[in-house]
């Protein structure tokens, strides 16, 4: 069995621990093509991490000594490309592909409770590269279609 993804924690400046001063090492997924796409942390504390399990979009919470609190799959997805968490009420913002032609922003909290999915669809093909926060309650994902290079779509969270 070939592991996912690797979460390896570093010392301070960002350099890596040597294999015998290693923070921590949590092994998550299968050999199907599993992978963690991308990290974002919560007030130093816990981290979030998304990507593609089994063939969906999945989103999983370590605690800062590298225990995983949860794992969740986001529905009618094919994998997780951008992860932004709010650090003032740490809600989770996903940004997720569902097939050749949608992109999907799904909203979590803490528990890994999804609190709404919404896609955006498209006539063409569309591919999500990332998700952002520009401030409080707003996010931009970003990506490719068929019919232009880029995209960028901007939502506002009420």
């Amino acid at each position: 069995m070939d592991p996912i993804s690797r979460f390896v924690s570093f010392g301070s400046g960002g350099t890596p621990y040597q294999v015998t001063n290693q923070g921590w090492i949590s092994v998550l997924g299968t050999s199907d093509g599993d992978y963690g796409r991308e990290i974002d942390v919560y007030q130093s504390s816990n981290i979030y991490v998304c990507g593609k399990l089994n063939s969906q979009a999945f989103v999983a919470k370590y605690n800062s000594s590298g225990t995983i609190a949860w794992q969740k799959v986001i529905p009618n997805t094919t994998q997780a490309r951008g992860i932004s968490v709010d650090q003032s009420t740490e809600d989770i913002y996903v940004g997720c592909m569902g097939g050749s032609y949608d992109i999907s922003v799904a909203k979590l909290n803490s528990s890994g409770t999804i609190q709404w999915h919404t896609r955006v669809n498209n006539s063409a093909y569309t591919q999500l590269a990332g998700l952002a926060s520009i401030s409080s309650n707003r996010y931009m994902v970003t990506g490719k279609t068929s019919i232009n290079y880029g995209i960028a779509y901007h939502f506002t969270v009420n």
